[in-house]
């Protein structure tokens, strides 16, 4: 758990350190584990998210709201 949350902290600090390392070493932690537990999955979620911000997170404004719908 502990591994988990230095390369999380890596990757969030800079993800393309050491050629993508800190993923790789995620990755491979991850297939090490059961698909269910409870660090794979929290771990897989939280890189994820870094990976794949929402839109806001990224500077994106939605292009209409729900309020311009017909």
């Amino acid at each position: 758990e502990e591994a988990v949350e230095e390369l999380l902290d890596l990757f969030g600090r800079n993800a393309t350190w050491n050629d993508g390392a800190a993923k790789a070493q995620l990755f491979t932690i991850f297939d090490a584990l059961k698909p269910n537990d409870p660090i794979a999955l929290d771990g897989r979620r939280r890189l994820s998210s870094m990976i794949f911000p929402e839109p806001e997170a990224r500077g994106v404004a939605h292009m209409f709201s729900v309020s311009d719908l017909p």
